[in-house]
């Protein structure tokens, strides 16, 4: 039998559903889009945040030091891990210098699993982030450190 409860969790969970899943596009060197790889998530659980990476011609993202996230006043929410580690779907090259780096001609999928706390209420949470880079010119020799912030939405489900 379905109870009230239910139908209003699912009717919130459509309602909000319908204005996420849009891409935030950061940056000038490096393009960046993120969002959450599903928008609801029960509590408890962990959601996953994806940062599509793709540099600019000339310019590739180092491996180390290592790309971060940072949450950003972010109640119910704790991350799993704040260092992104290369797996086997990172594309990466060695330089010449013995650098490694991630491949410029691929865009880098760069995630990190957030998880819901066991106190949080169902509803919507709009995610704050801080996403910390490195990357460098390939022909000017120049490197630098930056970060963009984003704002990633998830539902939180019982």
């Amino acid at each position: 039998m379905i109870t009230l409860n239910r139908i209003a969790h699912f009717l919130l969970a459509c309602f909000f559903l319908s204005s996420f899943n849009q891409e935030a596009v950061a940056g000038e060197d490096v393009k960046i889009t993120a969002k959450a790889v599903e928008d609801t998530v029960r509590v408890g659980k962990e959601a996953r945040l994806l940062f599509e990476m793709k540099p600019n011609a000339g310019l590739h993202l180092n491996v180390v030091p290592a790309i971060t996230l940072e949450l950003i006043d972010a109640k119910n929410f704790t991350l799993v891990a704040k260092k992104f580690t290369p797996d086997s779907t990172s594309k990466t090259l060695t330089t010449k210098d013995g650098y490694e780096i991630f491949d410029p001609h691929h865009a880098q999928p760069v995630s990190f699993a957030v998880k819901v706390e066991k106190g949080a209420k169902p509803g919507r949470y709009p995610l704050k982030a801080k996403l910390t880079y490195y990357y460098c010119s390939d022909a000017e020799g120049w490197c630098r450190f930056t970060h963009e912030e984003f704002v990633i939405n998830l539902v939180v489900v019982k």
